[in-house]
């Protein structure tokens, strides 16, 4: 067996060295799933498949480091309005993508 950051780390080590053609590390829990919120589902340019949106997202903003949102960070009125992106104040590594240029600089993650 191997610990959660021991893992990802194996998985940055495979990558490093050659694959830069790769815009981003996604690296994920195996049992997570993405849903698209109600309000993009038929919103014009949106992806039908949730993961398909998340990449779009990902490749339009460039972030250096993405992660969906979460259903803790919906705004608190249903037709509150939603914007496609915001800053992170909530991160929970159960889906996160580091951009390939960041990668060095937040990787490895320490196993203390």
């Amino acid at each position: 067996g191997s610990t959660w950051n021991e893992a990802r780390n194996r998985l940055y080590a495979e990558v490093r060295g050659g694959a830069s053609h790769y815009r981003y590390l996604v690296f994920l829990d195996e049992d997570v799933s993405l849903s698209l919120r109600p309000s993009a589902v038929d919103a014009p340019g949106v992806q039908e498949d949730p993961w398909r949106e998340y990449e779009r997202l990902l490749i339009e903003w460039a972030p250096a480091v993405g992660v969906p949102r979460y259903t803790v960070q919906q705004p608190e009125e249903e037709d509150q309005e939603e914007p496609d992106v915001q800053c992170v104040h909530f991160m929970d590594p159960l889906v996160v993508s580091i951009h390939f240029e960041a990668a060095a600089l937040l990787l490895p993650y320490t196993n203390h």
